[in-house]
């Protein structure tokens, strides 16, 4: 009997990769985001949780494998 990954490593890495783009984005475009909604007179809980939701409905279109089989199943 084989085990099989939930999450082999080669989506592993490029999911890595990706939050280490969306992290440092974040970091750099945070202060104008919240100087501007401290100006519109939005409150910065209300953004990120908008963006929380955002980020969950988009999360729940992808699959693991982004519709390919994993590695470890190919024969």
């Amino acid at each position: 009997m084989s085990q099989f990954e939930m999450f082999p490593t080669q989506i592993r890495s490029i999911a890595l990769q990706i939050l280490g783009i969306a992290n440092n984005t974040t970091a750099v475009i945070t202060p104008s985001i919240k100087s501007f909604f401290e100006s519109v007179g939005v409150s910065i809980i209300t953004t990120f949780v908008a963006a929380c939701f955002l980020v969950m409905l988009f999360t729940m279109q992808i699959s693991e494998t982004l519709g390919k089989m994993a590695p470890e199943m190919i024969e």
